[in-house]
């Protein structure tokens, strides 16, 4: 039967897999397919990958952890995952048998007791808690091969907690050695719904050792980074968090999209890197805040990275530019500072803080982006010394090659 199967033609056999994939036991079928041969293996595999996701089976979160511990060799071939955690108000009780089966997988973890404990009370309630927990089960047994995270945080009404990845920051944080430890995760990206959750308890993912590239999308985050008051030895304290414990991250490029936040964040981010590449970051202020997101302020974290950092692309929600025109805009500050940043090769960034530079003699050209072109060879003084284009496109002046930025800007 199965040597029949693989002499099957490739456009009959994607169509199998993909009959095969919409089955509730995919996992288990599409690894199973993956033995058969190398040729079955190779077109079954991206199936097997992607059944590694938990957004069709969100009514019983279980299902997907059980595949991993009926079968912990399935493990080795997880590469890719792409989690779901969305409010819920109802789920359906697990099976006894499946309980006891999640239950001894957390066991078997041999993390602290009192962790265990808050675990398996989370497995064990309805909604959201649940959710999360199972779906954190799954990223820590599949944690050795893992290279590749998506997560897509669906809250409502500030229902998700902090707590519900505190197994994942434990063994990050506080053990280092432990079997797994997501040290082949390359790329972690994570897709907030609502402006309800921040950034402030996210500080574990720049632990994972070999992650080079992360993604933040539509979070808010008011408090990180934010100042605390001074200490005893007359240093300014700032609200940290576990943010505080990461110190020469190997992440190269920090991508942060329709975001609502301040330059203390980006400044948080920054300071826990060894030496970013490209930094993106798309903010969507309300037009009454935009002084907590003062570009000069940038200027010391950025600097940090002057041997490495060859993108830089900040702008603002392409829906809300035409904001640069309104009076508060100008309490951003500038970005003078920019002239630094030698190994710049592409840059994207709001006309307004580059144009409070320039002598133009009038507030109103200095706000009016359609009447300062002729400036742009003063503009050049305030820019990285490498020669390149400078432009301006859609209220932001565009500097180098950022063809490769379209989707980003």
């Amino acid at each position: 039967m199965l040597a029949c199967l693989d002499q099957l033609p490739a456009e009959l056999l994607l169509l199998i897999l993909n009959y095969v994939s919409i089955d509730n036991q995919a996992t288990l079928s599409l690894a199973s397919l993956c033995l058969t041969s190398p040729r079955i293996r190779g077109l079954a595999e991206p199936y097997l990958y992607e059944s590694y996701s938990n957004k069709d089976h969100i009514e019983k979160p279980h299902l997907f952890p059980l595949s991993l511990i009926k079968r912990p060799s399935l493990a080795d071939h997880v590469r890719e995952i792409d989690l779901h955690v969305p409010y819920r108000g109802y789920l359906e009780p697990i099976p006894e048998d499946a309980l006891r089966d999640l239950l001894a997988a957390i066991d078997a973890m041999n993390l602290p007791s009192d962790l265990t404990r808050k675990y398996k009370d989370f497995i064990g309630l309805l909604g959201v808690p649940r959710i999360a927990a199972c779906a954190e089960l799954v990223l820590v047994l599949a944690s050795r091969h893992l290279e590749s995270l998506s997560l897509y945080l669906k809250n409502f009404g500030g229902i998700i907690r902090p707590e519900e990845f505190f197994m994942i920051s434990h063994i990050l944080f506080d053990t280092p050695n432990w079997s797994g430890n997501f040290e082949k995760v390359r790329s972690v990206s994570i897709k907030f719904s609502g402006f309800n959750r921040g950034l402030y308890d996210f500080a574990f993912v720049f632990k994972m050792p070999s992650l080079r590239h992360v993604e933040f999308t539509g979070c808010e985050e008011r408090s990180l980074g934010q100042s605390l008051g001074w200490d005893n030895h007359g240093k300014l304290e700032a609200n940290l968090g576990q943010w505080g414990l990461v110190h020469d991250s190997g992440v190269e490029t920090i991508i942060l999209r329709a975001s609502d936040f301040g330059h203390s964040v980006v400044n948080v981010l920054l300071n826990c890197c060894k030496a970013v590449k490209s930094l993106h970051v798309e903010v969507d202020l309300p037009k009454s805040e935009w002084g907590i997101f003062q570009f000069f302020r940038l200027q010391d974290a950025l600097c940090r990275h002057t041997g490495s950092l060859e993108q830089l692309v900040i702008v603002q929600d392409a829906k809300n530019r035409s904001r640069q025109k309104e009076p508060g805009f100008g309490n951003s500050g500038t970005l003078a500072f920019l002239s630094q940043l030698c190994r710049l090769r592409s840059v994207v960034v709001p006309w307004r803080p580059l144009a409070a530079n320039l002598d133009v003699g009038s507030m109103h050209l200095a706000l009016d982006y359609d009447h300062w072109a002729s400036h742009i060879i003063a503009l050049r003084t305030f820019l990285p010394p490498s020669a390149g284009n400078v432009s301006i496109c859609n209220g932001n002046v565009h500097y180098g090659d950022t063809k490769h930025l379209s989707g980003l800007a």
